[in-house]
């Protein structure tokens, strides 16, 4: 990506609203809304400083296939004081969309332009996305019930694994060995959409019928076999709609991005059909203020900036 100007300074703050207990949103929004409070008064006194100046304010607004309940209140908050400094600082105000924010996670490191597919795995979304430009993308294919990450999530509840369980899962997958028997339920849909509940279902058989039995089973070839299987499906959709439109330029966002199946499988199939492969630091997969900051220089530079009518929304079309 181009240089950012020296003088920007970009104001998002991602907050983890999962804590390590799985306790989930509950406390998110009091604690986001002191901690904005906190930043809020930072940027007010550096927008005092003649040496920089305060391009515009960024506030996120959702993002595609996630339903949440109480994450709404930490987006309110976010929303709030944005409009508050944008209007207080007289600024402008930027939205940017979640899922644009994590695909714009590339542009930090690589030199990569559109047009490209670009696949969105994480714990709220999976979604296949054609980018046509840094501010047009278009919604190509997405599941219809779980994301892969809450599909990892959940599986790895069931073995009674460390939560995040995509982590906990590749870790695990890392010993053992795909040959336990999976699901043979339709997981990939005539309209390009995926559903991963038959994969679910089918742990919870093998979980429950091996202790109806009294029989163990191995963690680590279970874990190899869950991997294995949602990996294979997104490399597989992945590739066809990059060979669909004819995209030499692939790119993988998200948390589960940083899964090192999913990472070799893309490699191998990008290298054998000549496309080349753009995937972010392990420390940009996961939800993060630079991604956020990115895109919205994008959209700030397109002039795509709202007013105080501006709203937050927990779920969002990429396409909107």
């Amino acid at each position: 990506m181009g240089a950012l100007p020296l003088g920007m300074l970009v104001l998002f703050c991602v907050i983890p609203l999962i804590d390590p207990k799985g306790n989930g949103y509950a406390r998110a929004g009091k604690f986001y809304q002191r901690f904005v409070a906190g930043v809020t008064l930072l940027m007010i006194a550096i927008s005092w400083l003649p040496e920089l100046t305060v391009w515009g304010v960024i506030a996120a607004k959702g993002s595609t296939n996630v339903i949440v309940s109480v994450l709404i209140g930490a987006l309110l908050v976010g929303v709030s004081s944005a409009k508050a400094l944008s209007y207080a600082l007289d600024i402008p105000l930027v939205k940017v969309n979640h899922i644009e924010a994590h695909i714009a996670a590339n542009y930090l490191e690589h030199d990569i332009e559109p047009p490209f597919v670009a696949l969105v795995a994480s714990g709220g979304h999976t979604s296949i996305v054609r980018v046509d430009g840094y501010n047009e993308h278009r919604l190509l294919a997405a599941t219809t019930d779980d994301a892969i990450g809450e599909a990892f999530d959940k599986v790895a509840r069931l073995m009674g694994l460390d939560y995040p369980g995509g982590a906990s899962v590749d870790k695990l997958a890392a010993q053992g060995q795909p040959r336990i028997p999976l699901t043979k339920h339709k997981l990939v849909f005539s309209d390009g959409n995926v559903s991963y509940s038959g994969l679910k279902t089918a742990v919870i058989n093998i979980i429950h019928n091996a202790g109806q039995k009294g029989e163990s089973y191995s963690k680590e070839d279970l874990s190899a076999c869950v991997r294995k299987k949602v990996c294979d499906i997104l490399v597989k959709k992945t590739m066809l709609a990059a060979d669909r439109f004819g995209f030499d330029k692939v790119a993988v966002a998200g948390g589960v991005s940083a899964n090192s199946l999913l990472r070799r499988e893309l490699e191998k199939a990008c290298k054998v059909r000549k496309k080349d492969l753009f995937c972010p630091e392990l420390k940009y997969c996961a939800d993060n203020a630079a991604m956020v900051g990115v895109q919205g220089f994008y959209e700030l530079s397109a002039k795509n900036t709202s007013g105080m009518d501006l709203n937050a929304k927990a779920t969002k079309s990429i396409e909107e």
